[in-house]
Parts: C-alpha cells; sequence; structure tokens
C-alpha cells in the first residue's frame, strides 16, 4: 500500500528525469536541433513538474515554474526564439526548479536566499513573456493568465480507485489543482457505489464524480492532474461537444430506464486507432505497433531490489550447503534433484541481477552539462562525444562512478585541451574534444575519458615529486609508473589554484573511489596527441562467479572473469632467480597467496610433511596485465555471495570482500588488481624456496 510519502518519493523520482529531459532538451537547442519535437519535450516536462508539484500543494513549484512554462509556450507558438542571453536564464531556472523540489515549502518561506534567487530569475524571465505574463505576481497563481485563449468545456468523470484515501490521495486536492488551471462550473457527486451503512469502511472512497470543466489548456495538461491515480481508476475526460459526447446525451434522452452510464466503456474512436511509431531498429527504419503492444513498466522502490538480492545470496548459500550434504549421500535421485534446484537458482540469480543493471547512457548524458559549464568558465572551446552509452552496469556501481568520472572530465577540460589560441598555433582544430565511451571486456566495463589536448607533461610531473620528496631525482621509473604519480595526494602540476584545479585535491580521491569498486585506472598519454583515462569494472558486486581455491588453511575466491588458466608450477623453471615464469614465451610474475598473506598451517607438523608438495598456480588477467597466483589446493567454480569486510579488515591489501561458502567457513575475495599490481613491483626479488 502506498502512503503520501510513497507518492511524494515518486513525485520526486520522476521531477529528477524529467530535469535530466530538460538539460538534454536545452543542450541540444544550444546546438542548433531546436525543432517542434525538442522545444514539445522541454514545455512538456517544465509543465508537468508545475502540474505535478500543485497536486502535492508545493505551490512555491507551481509559481515558479508557472512562468518558465509561459516562456517555454512562447517559444512553441514562434512568438519569441531562444538566444542566448534567454538560454543561459533557462539553464539557471532549471537548476534553480531542481532546488525547489529539494526544498521543503516551509524552508523555502523561511529562505530570503531562496526566494530572491526566485525573484531574480522571475525578472530575467518576465521580459520573454507576453503581456499578460508579465503581470504575474511571483507568490500567486493567476488562473486567468490565458482567459484570452479559447476555452475548451470538458466533462470528466472520476472514478478513483477505492483505496484513493487509503494511500494518501485526497480527492479534493485534484479539484483544487483544476480550479488552479481552468473553472469548474458544477460537479455531480453518484453514490452508486455506496454500500449501507453497516458495511462502510470509513477508510474506502465510495464517490464518483463527474465535473464540468472549462479550461484553455490541452487535454495533456488535465490528464496530467490524475497522474498519481490512474491506477485502478477509471478516469475519462471528454470534450463537451464532442461526437461521443452528443451521442451519450442522446441515449441518455431516448432511453429514460438509463440513468447511468459508465463513460469508461466508453472510448473515442480515435482512442481505438491510437499508433505509436517506434525508431529503435538498427537500421533507423521506423516501425508502427499498437499502443497497447507498448513496453509497460513498474517503479520499484531500489531497496527493495537490494533486499531481493541479499535473499537470493542468501540462497546460493544454503544451495551449496545442500549441495556439500548431498556429495556425502551419493544419491543418484537427490543429486538430480539438487542439480535442477541450482539450474533454477543460477537462471533466478541471473533475472535478479538483471533488475539492477541500468545503461550507463543516462550517467553520460549529464556530462554535457557539466562540459557545456565547465568549458564557459574555462574560456575553453570544447566538444563531448558520447559511445557506449547502452552498455548496462550495476545501478550502485553507476551511483558510485559519477563523482570520479567528474573528476577526470573535468581535468581533461582543465589540464588537457589547450585554449582555442594555443591549438591554432599547434596547428589543431581550435574546437577541443573529449570523447566518453563505454563497453564491455572480458567480463568487466571499461569507461574511457580521453581528450585531444596537450598530453601529459612528463617532465613536469618529475619535477613536482621531487620538489614534493615523493621521488629522488635518481629515480628512473617507466610511464605508468610516472602516471601513478598523479594519484598521489596532494600533487598537482597546476601553478595556478582555480576553482577546479591546483589543490592537489581529487585524482587521488578518484582512485580510491575506483579500487572501493573492485577496479582500476589505467593512463595513455602522447604530449602534444592527447590522453585517456580508462576505468576498467566488474559489472556487479553483489554476486560473481568465482574460482575456489586453498592456501595454507585459508580459502579464497578469484572473480571468474580474470582466471586465464591453471598449471602445476613444478613444470616451469625460474627466470634468473625472478618471481617469474615462462608462459609460451611471456614472462609472467607470480606470488605466493601462502606467503603474501603470512598464512599458517593448521595441521601437525608430521602430516604436512608427508602431503604432496605440489603448488599450483593460477593465471590472471586484469586489462593488459597478467600475473600467477600461487596456491596449494584448486577447489573449482563457485557462485560467490559478495560480503563486504569489516571496517578493521578495510586496509587488508589484496582482500576486496568476503564470502560464506556452504560448509560454513569464510572465504575471502581477492582483489586482482592490487595482487597484480604488487607482483609486478616485486617481480625482482630473489625467489625463495619453497618448503
Amino acid at each position: 500500500m502506498m502512503d503520501m510519502n510513497d507518492a511524494l518519493q515518486t513525485f520526486y523520482a520522476e521531477s529528477e528525469e524529467l530535469l535530466e529531459k530538460m538539460d538534454s532538451a536545452l543542450l541540444l537547442v544550444e546546438g542548433g536541433d531546436n525543432n517542434d519535437e525538442v522545444l514539445n519535450d522541454l514545455f512538456r516536462s517544465a509543465h508537468t513538474i508545475k502540474g505535478s508539484a500543485g497536486i502535492f500543494g508545493l505551490f512555491h513549484i507551481v509559481n515558479f515554474t508557472h512562468i518558465i512554462e509561459n516562456v517555454l509556450d512562447n517559444v512553441r507558438d514562434k512568438v519569441i526564439t531562444i538566444d542566448k542571453d534567454l538560454l543561459n536564464v533557462l539553464f539557471k531556472a532549471k537548476d534553480h526548479m531542481g532546488t525547489l523540489i529539494n526544498t521543503d515549502i516551509q524552508v523555502y518561506e523561511e529562505s530570503e536566499e531562496l526566494k530572491e534567487i526566485s525573484s531574480t530569475l522571475h525578472s530575467a524571465l518576465n521580459k520573454y513573456a507576453d503581456i499578460k505574463t508579465s503581470e504575474i505576481q511571483l507568490n500567486e497563481v493567476d488562473s486567468e493568465i490565458n482567459s484570452d485563449s479559447k476555452s475548451t468545456n470538458w466533462n470528466i468523470h472520476l472514478k478513483l480507485s477505492s483505496d484513493c484515501l487509503q494511500n494518501g490521495m485526497d480527492p479534493i486536492s485534484f479539484i483544487n489543482y483544476l480550479m488552479s488551471i481552468g473553472t469548474i462550473h458544477k460537479i455531480i457527486t453518484g453514490m452508486s457505489e455506496l454500500p449501507n451503512i453497516q458495511d462502510m469502511d470509513p477508510e474506502l472512497l465510495y464517490f464518483i464524480f463527474d465535473i464540468e470543466f472549462e479550461s484553455s489548456e490541452p487535454k495533456s495538461a488535465i490528464e496530467d492532474t490524475f497522474m498519481f491515480v490512474i491506477e485502478n481508476s477509471t478516469i475519462d475526460i471528454i470534450e463537451t461537444n464532442s461526437p461521443i459526447k452528443q451521442f451519450i446525451d442522446v441515449l441518455i434522452t431516448d432511453n429514460p430506464t438509463v440513468t447511468q452510464i459508465d463513460t469508461a466503456n466508453i472510448k473515442q474512436t480515435e482512442e481505438f486507432s491510437e499508433k505509436v511509431t517506434v525508431s529503435n531498429n538498427d537500421n533507423g527504419n521506423s516501425t508502427t505497433t499498437d499502443s497497447n503492444s507498448r513496453t509497460k513498466f513498474v517503479r520499484v522502490n531500489s531497496e527493495r531490489l537490494d533486499i531481493l538480492i541479499n535473499l537470493i545470496g542468501e540462497l546460493v548459500i544454503s544451495k551449496q550447503r545442500v549441495d556439500s550434504i548431498c556429495e556425502k549421500t551419493k544419491d543418484d535421485v537427490l543429486l538430480e534433484a539438487i542439480e535442477s534446484l541450482g539450474n533454477h537458482t543460477e537462471s533466478l540469480r541471473d533475472a535478479a541481477l538483471d533488475l539492477r543493471m541500468v545503461p550507463i547512457g543516462e550517467t553520460f548524458q549529464r556530462f554535457r552539462r557539466i562540459v557545456r559549464d565547465t568549458a564557459q568558465e574555462l574560456g575553453k572551446d570544447i566538444e563531448l562525444t558520447i559511445t557506449g552509452g547502452e552498455t548496462e552496469l550495476d545501478r550502485l556501481m553507476v551511483e558510485k562512478l559519477t563523482d570520479p568520472l567528474i573528476h577526470i572530465v573535468r581535468n581533461a577540460m582543465d589540464h588537457g585541451v589547450e585554449s582555442t589560441e594555443t591549438r591554432i598555433e599547434a596547428g589543431k582544430e581550435p574546437q577541443g574534444k573529449i570523447l566518453l565511451s563505454a563497453f564491455h571486456d572480458a567480463g568487466h566495463v571499461v569507461i574511457e575519458v580521453s581528450d585531444d589536448g596537450g598530453g601529459i607533461n612528463k617532465k613536469r610531473i618529475t619535477e613536482k615529486a621531487i620538489s614534493l620528496n615523493i621521488i629522488d631525482e635518481s629515480s628512473t621509473l617507466s610511464d605508468q609508473e610516472l602516471y601513478a604519480l598523479l594519484f598521489h595526494p596532494g600533487f598537482s602540476t597546476k601553478e595556478e589554484v582555480t576553482n577546479l584545479s591546483g589543490r592537489g585535491v581529487g585524482m587521488d580521491v578518484v582512485n580510491k573511489n575506483v579500487q572501493a569498486l573492485q577496479g582500476s585506472i589505467e593512463i595513455e598519454s602522447e604530449e602534444g596527441v592527447g590522453s585517456k583515462f580508462s576505468i576498467r569494472l566488474p559489472l556487479t558486486l553483489a554476486i560473481i562467479d568465482g574460482f575456489h581455491v586453498r592456501s595454507g588453511s585459508s580459502d579464497f575466491i578469484i572473480p571468474q572473469a580474470t582466471v586465464v588458466e591453471c598449471m602445476d608450477l613444478a613444470i616451469f623453471s625460474t627466470v634468473d632467480q625472478r618471481r617469474c615464469v615462462n608462459l609460451r614465451g611471456e614472462m609472467i610474475p607470480y606470488i605466493d597467496l601462502k606467503e603474501f598473506f603470512k598464512l599458517k598451517t593448521t595441521e601437525p607438523e608430521q602430516v604436512v610433511h608427508h602431503k604432496k608438495t605440489r603448488k599450483e598456480v593460477v593465471i590472471v588477467q586484469f586489462g593488459e596485465e597478467r600475473a600467477g597466483l600461487v596456491v596449494d589446493d584448486l577447489q573449482g567454480e563457485i557462485q560467490t555471495v559478495v560480503k563486504p569486510l569489516s571496517s578493521i579488515f578495510k586496509c587488508l591489501p589484496g582482500i576486496s570482500g568476503s564470502s560464506l561458502l556452504g560448509n560454513g567457513e569464510i572465504a575471502f575475495i581477492l582483489d586482482i588488481p592490487q595482487l597484480i599490481e604488487k607482483s609486478i613491483s616485486t617481480e625482482n626479488r630473489p625467489m625463495e624456496t619453497f618448503k
């Protein structure tokens, strides 16, 4: 059951989406794409936010958005055109709408600062509105604003769901809002659904309303009034002089026995033939389908999805425990049943994880506005290109990825892309370019931010690192080791401190945030040509396919997507006394997990002495880098539920999480990027003899 707070949360979520649509539309207009469809999208977004806010009595939003709506209406009617000045005002007004949506009306009434911003923007927009619009006062809604427009008479048949009141939606609020966009001439309250008094439930709604309504607003605006109560309700809005209304009037006149007509069962012919054009074909061709075949969506609270994932995780663990018990019974019938259960569990897991997967394109689109505003602040001409927006990633990871991406994009604009004058002197195009892309690669998602700027100045990095005593003058670093200094806390090559950079704060936080997502950052750069930052991430952090290994008395899980192959370490010979094996001509560094984690076996020494001394090496890969992990036993593939580590273990290198095995034992999930980096940095150490 949904209460008023749930409905408000839906309003906030939908308003956020509509504000993003406004942002995208304004950016398209700025780019010269100001066709009717774009302008209509812009108007509808503002109009829907205003209408929904009115339903909840959020009139500080209604009052401010009303003037925006009228300006956009004039733009649609070709009364005015959107020039640079108006565009800047509309961007600021859209941002202020977002602030008001996140501000309680009582807080707004007590905030002189917010009122001042509203007044300033209202004045800036006022000159773009018509004469009547300009007479609107900031703190009132003038329902007569379009009184000179042609009004239409409507009959509204309103049969709300019986649990409407329980869900926190009062019919009076809809009637009040209708009065703000038009005139109500008559309301007839039907009581045909009213039960006997002994059967009445005071929390249920039994009344049916027929409203004679006059307004200059379009039908879509009236329909928006009831957007939060459409489900399980009967709502019909019919123009008074339409053929269907005339038919109803004749039917009632000629048939005295007909005392009530349920207009929900009478639809206008146009609605039966309504079609929708879909242009999602790969070849760009349009296909026409019935409106009834449209994909339907259900908005679900994200916390409910998290609960579902956690429950399925527990199911996976329980299934592993049952597997362990069944192997001991050797009952063929039971084993077959458990195998079938395992298949269904895996399918259920995949389906649940798919619910949390979202296209990253929605996040990418936000960067168009960021690039626009930052470029203006820097006085640079920069174009953003986006590819791979359809690439899907876990919703929780997308949310945590936004801030690191903002830092990288802004750094590319500030440090990377040169000024127009500098680019022209270098023989480049005056306009700088930034590419934001995403794609799948070997079970991971790779997100790249590249620019065609001046590249990373390695000499300046070296000098800065020496001045900060991070390295000494005799240090010899590879390009990757040099680029890694950019993530050092307090490191910046910017000579002047600005609002965007120069304080040495940002890139170290970016690196920590990406590592917290079990990812890594790789940097490529060529001076005078440009730079590329590549973020490599797992698809999800909830439930993963893993490879179970043992070292000493401890269990470890290696993410299956990183495993290349497994083999006996004994078949390799040491290479110049280095911790490195020759794998078909490729030198692969390795580390022994038992030594790395300083593990001890819990078995008596005489038992260990009689056991086989064979050690296995698991070759893992993350990005372009490979390494070997030396372990004692290979236990095989396993579905792993990722559990976060407590704060006391978060500083433990090489470990990214934990999991519970079917036998109740704890297994540690290995941080492969960290271990590969560690093995590469130590592969020149002398090799110790394995015991």
